[in-house]
């Protein structure tokens, strides 16, 4: 069926989005920074580099090896083997997202910036979308404290 209805001169769509990349960015060594302060650091060791052969080393020596080791010690004793299968798991993830994790990437939010600018100031006091603004430290903070809360049920 075709559509007759439609206007020929469409406007182009415009796309409000509360980003902070180009104006209040955030690395992923500063994220892991935060959540390190706010006590993740007991649970997450996080080795950074851009060097393909050392991550290759890194993660033959602290997660390839050592579940070999212990998926050997449970053939033992008599135990199925369980380590390896979900480390190439996290081998497969890990190769997925390696082209997201290893570039920088910037988006912008000019359109939103604009709609904030045009805002009035009760209105900006109202809705404070500016991502300028944003404290990525207590955003962190905020964030985790809920997810232990309402996702691990971590009541303190």
């Amino acid at each position: 069926m075709l559509r007759y209805d439609l206007p020929l001169n469409l406007d182009p769509l415009k796309v409000y989005n509360c980003c902070s990349s180009g104006c209040n960015p955030l690395t992923l060594k500063q994220l892991i920074s935060h959540m390190n302060h706010y006590g993740c650091d007991k649970n997450v060791s996080i080795i950074f580099t851009n060097n393909k052969p050392s991550m290759s080393t890194f993660t033959f020596l602290l997660q390839t090896t050592p579940s070999f080791t212990a998926d050997m010690f449970l053939r033992a004793t008599g135990k199925s083997p369980k380590y390896m299968k979900i480390q190439s798991k996290l081998t497969l993830a890990q190769k997925a997202l390696s082209y997201f994790t290893s570039h920088s990437w910037v988006m912008k939010a000019d359109n939103s910036r604009k709609l904030y600018a045009s805002l009035s100031v009760q209105d900006r006091q109202t809705f404070p979308c500016d991502p300028t603004d944003i404290d990525w430290k207590q955003y962190i903070t905020i964030y985790l404290e809920g997810i232990n809360q309402f996702l691990m049920k971590n009541y303190t």
